[in-house]
C-alpha cells in the first residue's frame, strides 16, 4: 500500500484502475466456482490471496498485482472448465457429487500455492501451511484421497485431475489411428460424402434463443447457480431456466426486440423442454426451504446446453404432482 505521501506525489487512476480489476476478477472467480456464498467466499477465498498479494509484493512490488490478477484469470479459466467434468478423475467408483465443493476448492487453493512455489523452493504442503486458512487445509487432509490428489497437481499427476483441469486439457481419450491395410489393386476414388450441416436457425426463434443461452454458458457470459441467477442446476444435473428472466435475456442479447409472451410462445415449442405429468411446461423450485419459489423452465438432457456434464448445484426443482382426485 501507497504511504499517504506517495499518494500525493503519483497520479492516483493507475492504483484505481488496478483495484477495480482485482475486484472484478476476485467477482468473476466466486461466479465460476459456484460452490460458496459470497459471505463465505470472502471470508474463505479472499483472504488466500490477500496473503499471497502480500508474498508476491515482498517478491516484486512493481508486478505482484499484475501476477495475482493473471492468477484469478486462470482459476477462473480452470473452474468453467471443471465444471464440464466430473472430478476426480482416474478414481474408478467415485461418488463425484460428494467431491464436487472439495475438489473445486483443491483446484483453487493448489493454484494459488503454485503461484507462491514460483518464488519459494519450499514444498508445497509448507507453503499450504503458511497461506490456506486453517479450516481449509483441514477440509483438505481430512480425506487421504483428496490430500494425494492435491499434493499430485504439483507432479502433474493424472489421479484427480487437478492439473489436467488447471490448464484446461482434454481428458477424453485420443483416437487411436488404424494403419490402413494394404490393398492388392489401387483403390478406386471415391466422391467425398457430402457433411450434412445444421441450418441457422431463424432469429427469434425457440432454437435461436437456446443457442444463445448455449455460447453464452459456454464462454462465460451468463452467469448460473449464484443466488439471482437466471440459470440453475440441481444435483441431478437439469438445468432450471427461470421465467421469464431467462426470456428477458434472450430479448437483450438476440436485440429481438419483442413482447414475452410472443418470445414464450417460441421458447415453449422446444422439444428439450420437459412436462410435467399434467403436459405443464412450468416448474417450480427454490435455493432453500425457506426461499420464495422461481417458476421456470427444466431441460433434462444436458447436451442442448453444456459441452459435457451440467455444473450441478444445490438448487431444488419441485417436481409438479397431479392433484388428489376427489
Amino acid at each position: 500500500m501507497r504511504t499517504p505521501a506517495q499518494a500525493r506525489t503519483q497520479p492516483p487512476r493507475q492504483p484505481a484502475k488496478s483495484a477495480d480489476a482485482l475486484n472484478t476478477a476476485i467477482s468473476d472467480l466466486w461466479q465460476a466456482a459456484a460452490i460458496h456464498s459470497k459471505d463465505a467466499f470472502n471470508q474463505q477465498i479472499v483472504p488466500i490471496y490477500t496473503r499471497l498479494l502480500d508474498a508476491l509484493k515482498a517478491q516484486n512490488e512493481a508486478v505482484a498485482e499484475q501476477q495475482l490478477l493473471d492468477l484469478l484469470k486462470q482459476t477462473t479459466r480452470a473452474c468453467h472448465h471443471r465444471w464440464t467434468l466430473r472430478l476426480p478423475l482416474r478414481r474408478p467408483g467415485s461418488d463425484y457429487r460428494k467431491y464436487e465443493i472439495i475438489y473445486t476448492e483443491a483446484l483453487i487453493t493448489a493454484l494459488a500455492i503454485d503461484c507462491l512455489k514460483q518464488a519459494h523452493n519450499d514444498p508445497p504442503d509448507q507453503l499450504a501451511e503458511a497461506l490456506l486458512p486453517q479450516d481449509t487445509l483441514t477440509k483438505l487432509k481430512d480425506d487421504p484421497i483428496v490430500w494425494q490428489d492435491w499434493l499430485g497437481y504439483f507432479e502433474q499427476a493424472e489421479e484427480g485431475g487437478l492439473y489436467a483441469v488447471s490448464i484446461q486439457q482434454r481428458t477424453e481419450p485420443t483416437t487411436t489411428l488404424r494403419t490402413p491395410k494394404k490393398t492388392q489393386a489401387i483403390d478406386t476414388l471415391k466422391t467425398p460424402k457430402r457433411t450434412k450441416t445444421t441450418p441457422k436457425p431463424p432469429p427469434g426463434s425457440g432454437r435461436a434463443m437456446l443457442e444463445a443461452i448455449h455460447t453464452a454458458l459456454n464462454n462465460g457470459t451468463l452467469s448460473y447457480n449464484q443466488p439471482g441467477d437466471a440459470v440453475q442446476v440441481d444435483r441431478a444435473g437439469r438445468t432450471f431456466l427461470e421465467h421469464p428472466q431467462i426470456l428477458k435475456w434472450c430479448n437483450d442479447q438476440l436485440k429481438l426486440n419483442e413482447d414475452l409472451k410472443t418470445l414464450k410462445s417460441r421458447f415453449s415449442r422446444l422439444k428439450v423442454l420437459s412436462r410435467s405429468a399434467q403436459g405443464k411446461q412450468l416448474w417450480y423450485g427454490k435455493h432453500h426451504e425457506k426461499d420464495r419459489r422461481h417458476i421456470g423452465y427444466v431441460i433434462e438432457d444436458p447436451a442442448g446446453l453444456w459441452p459435457g456434464n451440467a455444473p450441478t448445484g444445490h438448487f431444488r426443482i419441485e417436481i409438479p404432482t397431479p392433484k388428489k382426485q376427489g
